[in-house]
């Protein structure tokens, strides 16, 4: 019997399965700041490893990519102050392992490291906040002069990352206390103190700001307390009482204390006697600079004084925390006398590195190479990294402010105490002895700073300000050195622009218009050159009548932003400005990071560009490469390399592969040139003369070039005041900033370079 039941169709979807009306993406659930982060470190990624073998080598990439070169070779590595730490080669060689015999090779590891930069600011993001570390890492993908050095074969990006490592591993260890972070703090350390001597510099930054927290905590009370009462103090010099800060000042200086073994030499060497601890002859040889030179006892001595560090580092360390200290003593010794020695095939590595590395640069600083003046650093910043320096100047003015009217008072009473001390020092001596003054005056201002407020806010005052004030009375200035400045600088000011955005009430300000502010930056940009363009001279009536357009659409200008700035108020007013200059400092920063490190990467008329090697080069080792194959010689093809006037490295590094190179400086030599293919410094050009016959016509060739420093050596305070009422150069520098436009003659070194004719 059939069924009477009937079978009902399924049920169709409910609500809850209806399909969502419009796009299917949740735009509420994406984790933009994820997305943002990711997309940062990718663009990172490819700026720095895009086309990385193309710009020519720089004179001091030759020299560490051929040691490296060497290394990977297996002929060994031995290491020598005067060409930086062994990290860098050591490094080097691994990408030639790992990447092949080319030019990218060398490159690449740096490359990373500059992107790696780039995520790092996540890791303080409870302290720089959600968009100042957002903000930060932006500073950091797209720093000119990250960017650009981070496409070198060279140390400075490396210790870039190990220095903000140590600042993070720091602030982890302030809020959770946990050891772990000691450990890469020693770690990082090591590595950094195994790459450049710049790592004494940073030490020097962050540990005064450490000791300035460490005193800040134990001396209001002693000045308090009656002097019956002092015994109860004890505790704050107890290692095993110590805050955090105090910890983490305490580690770091037991860990390096022995590399200042060199330092303590200097010392000893002031006191009547001839042990000769520290070689500080500028004439001798690059090996023996910094090292000791009174024989037998002069080394004996220097042993001892090493040893005694050692010693006192381990007590040190005992008397805190016998079995964290030597975790992290052990662990920061290790890699650091492994990198030193060449993982154990180069002994000498380990006096080198304690001694010599210290030894050397305190040598150096009196012969100042380069010879660039004391404001070197403030061009470079203002000319690439001005976002930065802009924000950071700003937000130590705003941070001053906010400890309040009597922080401010005796900030500035400092200021112009130092100032005036600093300015007695030069007029009687001429030393930097008066950048003294200017240093104590940092240390107070920090010691007051500390009493209210956020430490980490200040910290970064400090970090930036001792940190340029180091450069600035180190004797060597160089263009790499600016990376060390820009780190600082970018979290200072990541962190500024972070409040700025989080603070800042947009609905409110779009509802009353003063979206409007967010156009000052271009506008008052566009008045600035159009006034600039037709400031009248010589009495032109034309120029004169074009000056009144610009002069009157800026007094339109301004009181539209003053009637915007009423209404909006001037806390949302002031922020919209600062936003509008941070988008208008952001365009010409990606425009200046695009131009130095593609478009103009080995173009002398920028200023980052010192002791770079011609495009040309690589050209003519081209050239002598089909040479070889179209005379059927191969890499036995003989080749004459003149190694005068610094020659010597790049053509040692782009010729390695071939047999039969001499180098030899063709100043002093008499015999006859009689060689496949010659290459001649254009001093020495007349040598091939006897022989010219037998030659091709010479190719002359721009060899070495640079930034032309006579363009702004010697500028005093008259010049500056001259070119600041002159239109003219007002227009000049306008057009070098936007358009590199520049009217004097780089600095060049030429080479000829000879093919012998193929019936000779």
């Amino acid at each position: 019997m059939a069924s009477s039941e009937t079978i009902e169709p399924p049920p169709g979807p409910g609500p809850e399965s209806t399909p969502p009306e419009g796009p299917f993406i949740r735009w509420e659930r994406v984790p933009w700041e994820a997305v943002a982060y990711l997309a940062l470190i990718a663009v990172a990624v490819a700026m720095r490893m895009w086309d990385l073998g193309a710009r020519a080598y720089h004179y001091d990439e030759t020299i560490h990519a051929f040691d490296s070169w060497v290394l990977f070779q297996g002929d060994g590595y031995i290491h020598s102050p005067w060409s930086h730490g062994p990290f860098l080669y050591e490094l080097a060689a691994g990408g030639f392992f790992l990447f092949g015999d080319n030019l990218v090779a060398p490159r690449v590891f740096p490359a990373l490291f500059g992107a790696v930069l780039v995520a790092m600011p996540l890791l303080l993001r409870s302290h720089l906040g959600r968009w100042g570390a957002l903000a930060t890492a932006a500073i950091l993908a797209f720093s000119p002069s990250l960017l650009y050095f981070a496409r070198f074969d060279r140390a400075d990006i490396l210790t870039v990352v190990f220095d903000l490592g140590v600042v993070i591993a720091l602030w982890r260890f302030i809020a959770t206390r946990s050891t772990r972070y000691l450990y890469v703090a020693a770690i990082l350390l090591a590595l950094s103190f195994s790459s450049k001597e710049t790592a004494y510099i940073s030490l020097l930054a962050l540990g005064s700001f450490l000791a300035a927290w460490w005193a800040r905590s134990w001396l209001p009370i002693a000045w308090s307390r009656m002097p019956h009462k002092l015994l109860r103090l004890r505790g704050a010099f107890t290692p095993s009482r110590l805050p955090p800060h105090g910890v983490f000042l305490l580690v770091i200086v037991a860990l390096t204390l022995p590399l200042f073994a060199a330092a303590v030499g200097v010392m000893v060497d002031w006191f009547p006697g001839e042990l000769g601890l520290v070689n500080l002859s500028e004439s001798d040889s690059a090996g023996r600079v910094g090292a000791p030179v009174g024989g037998t006892a002069a080394f004996v001595a220097a042993g001892i004084i090493a040893g005694v560090l050692f010693i006192a580092s381990a007590v040190l360390g005992a008397l805190w925390q016998p079995k964290t200290f030597f975790i992290a003593f052990g662990t920061f010794f290790a890699i650091y006398f492994l990198l030193h020695t060449t993982f154990l095939t180069n002994m000498v590595g380990m006096g080198t590195g304690v001694w010599q590395s210290l030894g050397y640069w305190i040598a150096q600083q009196p012969v100042e190479r380069a010879g660039q003046p004391w404001y070197y650093h403030f061009m470079q910043l203002s000319l690439y990294e001005f976002l930065p320096f802009a924000f950071g100047i700003v937000a130590v003015f705003a941070y001053s402010i906010k400890r309040g009217l009597r922080f401010g008072f005796w900030a500035v009473v400092i200021t112009i105490v130092a100032g005036g001390l600093a300015a007695l020092i030069y007029t009687t001596t001429g030393t930097k002895v008066l950048f003294a003054p200017i240093a104590v005056g940092l240390m107070v201002i920090t010691f007051l700073a500390l009493r209210r407020g956020n430490p980490f806010e200040w910290f970064l005052v400090h970090w930036a300000l001792v940190t340029i004030l180091l450069y600035v009375v180190a004797g060597e200035k160089m263009p790499w050195l600016l990376t060390h400045m820009t780190m600082p600088l970018a979290l200072l000011a990541g962190r500024f622009i972070g409040r700025i955005v989080e603070t800042l009430d947009w609905r409110a300000a779009f509802r009353q218009g003063g979206v409007a502010l967010l156009f000052t930056a271009p506008l008052l940009m566009l008045v600035l050159y159009a006034l600039v363009r037709s400031v009248p001279w010589d009495t032109d009536a034309i120029r004169s009548w074009s000056f009144s357009g610009p002069l009157v659409f800026s007094i339109v200008l301004l009181a539209v932003g003053v009637v915007l700035w009423a209404r909006v108020g001037t806390a949302a007013a002031s922020r919209l400005v600062a936003v509008s200059v941070l988008v208008l400092l952001s365009f010409f920063t990606i425009r200046a990071a695009v131009l130095v490190t593609y478009e103009n990467d080995d173009d002398p008329k920028e200023l980052l560009l010192y002791s770079q090697v011609s495009a040309e080069v690589p050209r003519i080792v081209e050239e002598i490469e089909r040479y070889a194959r179209e005379t059927n010689k191969g890499s036995e093809i003989t080749i004459l390399a003149d190694s005068a006037n610094a020659a010597f490295a790049p053509w040692r590094w782009y010729l390695r592969n071939y047999e039969n190179v001499q180098h030899v400086d063709m100043t002093t030599n008499q015999e006859e040139i009689d060689a496949d293919v010659v290459l001649l410094t254009s001093p020495n050009e007349n040598k091939i003369n006897p022989v010219k016959s037998r030659y091709t016509t010479g190719e002359r060739i721009p060899f070495l070039q640079w930034f032309n420093p006579w363009v702004y050596q010697n500028y005093t305070a008259g010049k500056f005041w001259d070119d600041f009422k002159s239109a003219r150069s007002w227009n000049r520098m306008l057009r070098f900033f936007t358009y590199r436009e520049i009217g004097t003659e780089p600095a060049l070194q030429d080479v000829v370079v000879y093919f012998a004719k193929e019936d000779s």
